[in-house]
């Protein structure tokens, strides 16, 4: 996992991503896409417990990294046009109430305006991925798959079981992004460079993470795209559909 060496926020902008790294004792506020209905948090030891949340902001999809060192417990209802998707850092994540007892090999989704309830283990650490529905659904049409709420079921949360290989290659995907941006905070590049860096990161999150999370789980709910495209085709569909809007 990433280890923060100091409790200061961390801040990177330009005109279409932003990157933030906060430090928080209090987690009661730190999901902005989420009205809390309760949130309930057992600390580890005497002092203030310690998390950690970085978030890499686009338009319509945002990555978090949430690192905790307390047992929690969420429940509330997700934003009325965001999908929710998470893959654990760490083995035996607990979601959902207990309901599922999974290992390192699962996705989590919850639909747009859906209720919740999620317990997590201490020392917790998740990816969460929030897409916007249009966007998704205008990635689903691309990749010849059906339309979300039909594919991802948008009538219940629910956890998909998915290869080992192909969850490590999405949680690869996602560090790689937070290197990335690491390495531009703290290295004396010139903004030419970090320009080009911030261009890669956010088509490498908006297009090529949220294509990997359609296409493991279509993999792991055995449904076959109609039709099979090459890399070049994806960008090409979609560079072509963000130029028409």
């Amino acid at each position: 996992m990433f280890l923060f060496d100091n409790k200061t926020n961390v801040l990177i902008e330009s005109n279409e991503i932003t990157f933030k790294s906060e430090y928080y004792s209090d987690f009661s506020h730190f999901c902005k896409f989420r009205e809390f209905i309760e949130f309930g948090a057992l600390q580890l030891s005497s002092g203030q417990f310690e998390g950690y949340l970085s978030k890499l902001i686009t338009k319509q999809v945002m990555l978090e990294l949430s690192q905790r060192n307390c047992l929690n417990s969420q429940e509330g209802i997700i934003d009325a046009k965001t999908w929710f998707f998470a893959i654990p850092v760490q083995p035996k994540r607990v979601f959902f109430q207990n309901l599922y007892q999974v290992e390192n090999n699962y996705i989590g989704i919850i639909p747009p305006k859906k209720e919740f309830s999620v317990v997590q283990t201490p020392f917790s650490n998740r990816f969460q991925l929030y897409v916007h529905e249009d966007y998704l659904n205008q990635l689903c049409q691309i990749l010849d798959l059906p339309e979300a709420k039909k594919f991802l079921n948008s009538s219940q949360c629910s956890m998909v079981t998915c290869s080992p290989e192909k969850i490590r290659s999405l949680q690869q995907s996602c560090h790689q992004l937070y290197q990335i941006l690491f390495s531009l905070n703290s290295q004396d590049l010139s903004l030419i460079i970090k320009k080009l860096r911030l261009n890669f990161i956010k088509q490498q999150l908006k297009e090529e993470l949220v294509k990997n999370f359609l296409l493991t789980l279509a993999e792991a709910k055995d449904i076959q795209p109609k039709k099979k495209h090459s890399q070049a085709d994806f960008y090409f569909k979609t560079s072509r559909r963000n130029d028409e809007k």
